[in-house]
């Protein structure tokens, strides 16, 4: 899903993140956004006609989506500053859970 194009409005856009909620999503948004990126939020279910193509299993799923031409940028930006934290890594710093 990630690096995928698709066609919204119109518009050719990249697929920068995939969120399990709209929250998380918002906060992908907002660092792009800081960085001048041209960022769109978009719940699957308002995007149905692609749900097919990228496979997607939960209707909670977001979309971070950027134009095409800022993709590459919009990732790596998201690779140096988003961190995705491992379960496992929790329970190390909470053993009682």
């Amino acid at each position: 899903m990630k690096g995928d194009t698709v066609r919204f409005n119109g518009d050719l856009w990249t697929v920068v993140d995939v969120a399990p909620a709209e929250p998380l999503a918002e906060m992908v948004a907002a660092i792009l956004e800081e960085e001048n990126f041209t960022v769109v939020v978009r719940g699957v279910d308002l995007l149905a006609d692609v749900l097919g193509t990228l496979g997607s299993v939960s209707s909670e799923t977001t979309l971070v989506l950027v134009p095409q031409g800022q993709g590459e940028a919009a990732m790596a930006l998201i690779a140096e500053t988003v961190t995705d934290f491992a379960c496992s890594g929790v329970i190390n710093y909470f053993p009682f859970l």
